[in-house]
Formats: C-alpha cells, sequence, structure tokens
C-alpha cells in the first residue's frame, strides 16, 4: 500500500490528506464551512483545481475500533447537502454496518477502509507522487550509468587506466537497478521515455530487482517507506561515481 497504518484519527486524516495532495488536489484538514445558517467543520476538504467545475471533496475519517453506523451516515449527508459538497467519502478503520453500507445507494457518497481507499488512488498516486519522484532524485544515476552521455564521456577521458576499470566496475553493479529506476520515472515522463508508458512495479517486483543486481534487502511494506529505501541507496550509488570522478560531473554545467 501507499503508506502505513494510521496510528489515531489524527494520523488517518494527516494520510489521506498526503495523498489527496500528492495526486494533484488542493487538500487540507480540520476545514471550517460557513453556510447561510450554520457552521461545519469538516476532516478532510480537498478541491481538483484541474476539474472545470472545481470538484469538492468532503471526507470524513472514522478510527473506530467498530463498524461506522447508519446515523453516521445520515448526519454526513446533512452535511454534504448544506456544504455543497460534490463528492463525499467516509474513510473507516474497520468498516461499516449494513444500514450505513445501504444508506448510500443512489447518493455521490463512497465509503472506504483505508486500505480500500490506498487501493482506489494507487495506480493515480504511483503514476503522479511515486514515479515523479524516483525520476527527480536518480537524475545522476541515470546519467552515469545510461549508455550514451556526452558530459560523462569527456570525463571518463581523464581518468586513469585502474579508475577507468573502477567505473566499468560500478556500470557493472549499477545498471540494472538504474534502468529499472527510469522505467519507474517513465510514468510520470512519458514524452521522454515513450516505450516505457504505463509500467507499474509492485514493491516485490522492485525488491526483487533490488536483491538480484545489488544483494540489498528492502524491508519496506509500503510505498512511502520504498521510496525512503530507495533514496538511500541512489544516494550511496551516485557517491561511489563521485568519489570515482573526484565530484559531481552533473551539478555544474559550466
Amino acid at each position: 500500500m501507499i503508506t502505513k497504518e494510521p496510528k489515531n484519527w489524527k494520523d488517518l486524516q494527516n494520510k489521506v490528506n498526503l495523498i489527496l495532495n500528492d495526486i494533484g488536489l488542493d487538500s487540507n484538514t480540520e476545514v471550517k464551512l460557513k453556510t447561510p445558517t450554520s457552521k461545519f467543520e469538516v476532516d478532510v476538504y480537498a478541491i481538483d483545481p484541474k476539474s472545470v467545475d472545481k470538484i469538492k471533496y468532503i471526507i470524513e475519517c472514522k478510527n473506530w475500533n467498530k463498524n461506522i453506523p447508519q446515523h453516521v451516515i445520515h448526519s454526513f449527508i446533512t452535511t454534504m447537502n448544506a456544504t455543497g459538497g460534490d463528492i463525499g467519502y467516509i474513510i473507516s478503520k474497520k468498516g461499516f454496518q449494513k444500514g450505513a453500507l445501504e444508506s448510500v445507494n443512489y447518493t455521490n457518497i463512497r465509503l472506504f477502509s483505508y486500505i480500500e481507499f490506498q487501493e482506489h488512488y494507487l495506480m493515480l498516486w504511483y503514476k503522479k507522487s511515486f514515479a515523479k519522484r524516483i525520476y527527480e532524485i536518480s537524475s545522476d544515476l541515470i546519467s552515469y550509468t545510461e549508455p550514451i552521455n556526452s558530459r560523462r564521456f569527456k570525463c571518463q577521458e581523464k581518468l586513469t587506466n585502474i579508475k577507468a576499470e573502477k567505473f566499468n566496475h560500478l556500470l557493472d553493479k549499477y545498471s540494472d537497478f538504474a534502468t529499472m529506476l527510469i522505467c519507474i520515472g517513465s510514468n510520470s515522463f512519458e514524452r521522454r521515455f515513450s516505450k516505457e508508458k504505463n509500467t507499474f512495479f509492485s514493491i516485490e517486483e522492485i525488491k526483487v530487482i533490488v536483491f538480484d543486481s545489488l544483494k540489498i534487502r528492502l524491508k519496506s511494506e509500503n510505498f512511502q517507506d520504498l521510496l525512503i529505501e530507495l533514496k538511500g541507496i541512489i544516494e550511496d550509488s551516485v557517491s561511489e561515481f563521485n568519489i570515482l570522478f573526484g565530484k559531481n560531473i552533473f551539478t555544474n554545467q559550466n
């Protein structure tokens, strides 16, 4: 999944808010909405800035250790109607009672567990957040390992024979890893990597590739933690190339 299980109600709404912002919505927590007759505070309030009508999401987060009853849905419907929400989500830690599930039939309200909410947005989040971030942090490693790079070629010509041999060793070591990063990043940058459209790597697939290529066992069980682990490996690998060349040859292009 995208994140760890929430620790409490506050953590649940913060994680929901983070995911919505990551996919491109303007989202905030604990937002006070005024109507002509009353005030409402919603756990998460999000607007899709790219939609023509600026679609509004009203979201309630329930980190309860029991299924959500029907009366909560009725109260939420009142909030939706009063505030002009276009789409409503109620996100529950445990689940929903039968009456609650039946209450949202023919409404603009959807009921999710936190796992279901993550599954609903996983592919979009992967493309807009995970893939984009991987592309950004792996730029130098890709430049060091890609088959053709004119700046690197010029710097390679200045290496001693011993350092040239070390470079080839690093190239063999990190090429498969860098190729995986390119494939992941291509999800967000299809214009540059047009042959790699819609490439999705599961956490388990990434773990297998990293172990096969680098003999490193990743421990992450969610994509946010995985990003931190991969960032550390990328930084270490770039550092090895930087030490070999005496600097990061891609930092200053002058």
